[in-house]
């Protein structure tokens, strides 16, 4: 599977957890000021693109290849981004950077999400202590891997049918809405915990507290 990282704009995450995102990766785009959080992990992104209205200096002082997008249009920069590479032959691609800061940007990139979901390609957003995924209907593992917590929430009206299992709170089909976000703060128990549901788009979020 090809995979993909776009180094956001966001609150940066460590240089070397963003180092070794970048070397699990076939492909790395910067997207405007995310070009700072690669130059901070010494990483040379394949491409620089956005509006660069973040940026800071000139895109052609970077020496790295880039595509300026115009600042009237209706893909945000990091859409154009996962965009750019499903048409690159990537089927899971990674954000970084795209949490923190502006809370209409990291929505935005939540939104990237729903859009790969949409695509088949496989999505998620990484920092130091999270990792956000959004699922199909069907059943899915939600591996523990040193994380404490996760939280569910749906994407898009409600989630039917929800089950949970081995977790602190377990869930039985159950209808998720967000206007009653009993999906928050759940526990991991000794293993993966195990969600699934019938119908709708679900964000699982993994935390480490």
């Amino acid at each position: 599977m090809k995979r993909g990282l776009i180094v956001a704009a966001g609150e940066g995450v460590p240089p070397r957890l963003l180092q070794a995102l970048a070397d699990e990766s076939d492909l790395v785009y910067a997207v405007d000021g995310g070009y700072r959080h690669c130059q901070a992990a010494g990483i040379a992104p394949d491409l620089l693109l956005g509006d660069m209205d973040s940026l800071g200096i000139p895109p052609e002082e970077t020496g790295v290849p880039f595509e300026r997008l115009p600042c009237e249009k209706d893909d945000t920069d990091a859409l154009y981004a996962a965009r750019r590479l499903l048409a690159q032959g990537v089927e899971r691609i990674t954000l970084a950077c795209a949490l923190g800061g502006r809370l209409d940007h990291m929505l935005g990139n939540l939104g990237v999400l729903c859009f790969l979901l949409e695509q088949g390609a496989a999505g998620r957003i990484v920092d130091s202590r999270c990792c956000a995924e959004a699922f199909a209907p069907g059943e899915h593992t939600l591996k523990k891997e040193g994380y404490n917590l996760f939280s569910l929430f749906p994407l898009e009206g409600a989630c039917e049918g929800v089950c949970i299992q081995n977790a602190k709170y377990p869930l039985e089909r159950y209808r998720l809405v967000m206007s009653f976000p009993i999906g928050v703060s759940n526990e991991f128990l000794l293993g993966d915990a195990r969600v699934s549901f019938e119908s709708g788009k679900l964000l699982a979020i993994r935390l480490k507290i």
